[in-house]
């Protein structure tokens, strides 16, 4: 294993191990830990080149004091996204070389700092439109009082430079927002229920198999052997299934690294938020309404009744005291959630497959550039993936891994188009499932050795070892499903494609039979207490109790 897993692996240990000393704290307690064990961490990671992350942070605080908030997002995205090409070619101007450590420590800085000038824009323009309305009565209005209380963000110089400095998710992420990581430091309120350590142990117990995975797998597979060149003595079979393999070992390091900085979350409660609240991924709560009846019913009482209260003779009165024990199912942690490895590997189509993989960046650029960016679908897409290689580097090799997916997704879906065109929906149910999964992981594979390989002369001669079969798989695809789309019945392509029908549908129609099932418990019920009624009456008829169990509860 090399020496920069190990250091990972130390990193991930220290990280969890102190989210318990987080966990315990109170709100100033957390902040201290957070920043001191971030800064020491990232001196110690990045040594000489941490004077990095000072110029970015300490630029964007300028900002923030001198910038309005209308303007501010804009002003910090050229500047966090100019620094972030400054510093990936930074050797090129006289300075040292940034280590792999310091590069990871820099991407997940810039997605704060840009995305906390987000956060701080949205704050000003919720505030801006609550202030043009005049219906104080509106449900408009309401919303956004509650998107105000519940998703603003005011927070002076010091308080954002403990969010950027933070040691959680510092070089593995996730990505989580300020308002994220200050709920953190407020905590719950006392008389709410306490953050329960079972989803902690269930995630953990799910990483050591890919953790052992990884390290037998990469002692014998590497992407260096594909540089050699004995590699290419092999015959084009044995150089295709080696893509398959390095992609096997590189998902293996990369869950075991995910769940691992899932894990530190949990241990410190960052990103618990109330299961009723419907939290999303890197969004947080998003049923304002239920969480803000939640935390009314938890605000104490009137002064008055407060010292009604405090009179009561306290031996006197039984105190439940389960009430404040954690609940397993209470909290969920899904805002800080990485990856689903499940989703990952099984579903049946790159975009699932892709909402899966590093979920909470995924986050960060569907809501910061695709969502905000004008244009149709496909461009806003090729711009999103544009922004995403730019940020991992400027190496060929993740413009040539990320920039084709677009036409990927589109080749996908040809493959409905096609099966639709030629055999209408004569084959079994879930054959198309079956060759989109088929195609998805291919294209991961392939695309995978260019984001591995990185230089250009490198992927190039691999991929033309391979006659760029995947490329060209593509191009046959796309002008398939261009050719033939006009030609296919959409209900056909919703029938291949969901055999059981829309996930939605699918839903709803679970969704009605849950409350079927729940009515025909209360009937049930009904009829066991009718019956328990008759067999006990002041009569104690034998006759009656007889009648009773031959009833049948479904007409009473």
């Amino acid at each position: 294993m090399p020496w920069e897993d190990l250091i990972y692996a130390l990193f991930l240990l220290i990280s969890l191990l102190t989210g318990f000393l987080v966990q315990k704290g109170n709100r100033d307690l957390r902040r201290n830990i957070c920043i001191g064990v971030g800064i020491t961490l990232s001196v110690v990671v990045c040594g000489t080149d941490v004077w990095h992350s000072f110029v970015l942070a300490l630029g964007f605080i300028l900002f923030v004091a001198l910038i309005s908030p209308r303007y501010l997002h804009y002003v910090t995205f050229i500047w966090g996204f100019a620094y972030l090409g400054f510093f990936h070619y930074v050797q090129y101007f006289g300075f040292s070389k940034p280590s792999p450590f310091s590069k990871i420590y820099h991407l997940f800085l810039t997605l704060r700092v840009v995305g906390v000038a987000f956060e701080l824009h949205d704050t000003w323009k919720t505030a801006y439109t609550l202030k043009k309305l005049k219906n104080d009565n509106s449900e408009e209005y309401e919303n956004l009082q509650l998107r105000l209380k519940y998703k603003a963000v005011f927070a002076s110089p010091v308080d954002l430079l403990c969010y950027l400095y933070s040691y959680i998710g510092m070089l593995t992420g996730p990505y989580y927002s300020y308002r994220t990581f200050n709920d953190m430091l407020t905590g719950w309120p006392t008389n709410a229920p306490r953050v329960s350590l079972d989803p902690f142990y269930r995630r953990l117990q799910e990483a050591p198999f890919f953790g052992v995975a990884y390290f037998f797998s990469s002692h014998f597979f590497s992407i260096s052997h594909v540089r050699s060149p004995d590699f290419y003595d092999h015959g084009f079979i044995y150089r295709f299934g080696y893509m398959m393999i390095i992609f096997f070992v590189y998902r293996m390091r990369i869950y075991f690294a995910w769940l691992m900085a899932e894990c530190a979350c949990m241990t410190a409660g960052l990103g618990a938020y109330p299961a009723l609240s419907k939290p999303q991924v890197g969004e947080g709560p998003t049923d304002l309404r239920t969480l803000d009846d939640w935390m009314k019913n938890l605000e104490p009482d009137s002064p008055d009744e407060q010292t009604k209260e405090e009179s009561i003779d306290l031996d006197s009165v039984s105190v439940d005291l389960q009430e404040l024990e954690p609940l397993d199912d209470f909290y969920t942690f899904d805002t800080v959630r990485t990856v689903s490895v499940w989703q990952c590997e099984f579903s049946p189509s790159i975009r699932e497959g892709m909402k899966a993989w590093n979920m909470t960046v995924q986050h960060w650029l569907s809501k910061t550039i695709y969502s905000r960016c004008p244009g149709p679908r496909m461009f806003r897409s090729f711009v999103t993936m544009l922004t995403s290689a730019f940020w991992h580097g400027l190496e060929p090799g993740y413009y040539l891994a990320f920039l084709p997916m677009p036409f990927a997704i589109l080749a996908e879906d040809g493959i409905a188009t096609a099966v639709v065109f030629f055999f209408g929906c004569s084959l079994p149910p879930g054959t198309v499932s079956l060759l989109r999964w088929l195609f998805k992981m291919r294209i991961f594979e392939y695309f995978a050795m260019a984001f591995l390989l990185l230089d250009a002369p490198s992927i190039l001669t691999y991929w033309a070892s391979l006659n760029y079969l995947m490329h060209f798989l593509i191009a046959g695809l796309v002008l398939l499903h261009l050719l033939l789309f006009k030609f296919v019945s959409p209900l056909a392509l919703k029938t291949v494609l969901h055999p059981r029908g829309p996930p939605k549908l699918r839903a709803s129609y679970k969704i009605h039979k849950l409350v079927e099932d729940e009515e025909e418990e209360v009937e049930v019920e009904e009829a066991s207490k009718a019956n328990d009624w008759m067999s006990t009456n002041s009569y104690g008829n034998s006759v009656g109790t007889r009648h009773s169990d031959n009833m049948n509860p479904h007409y009473l």
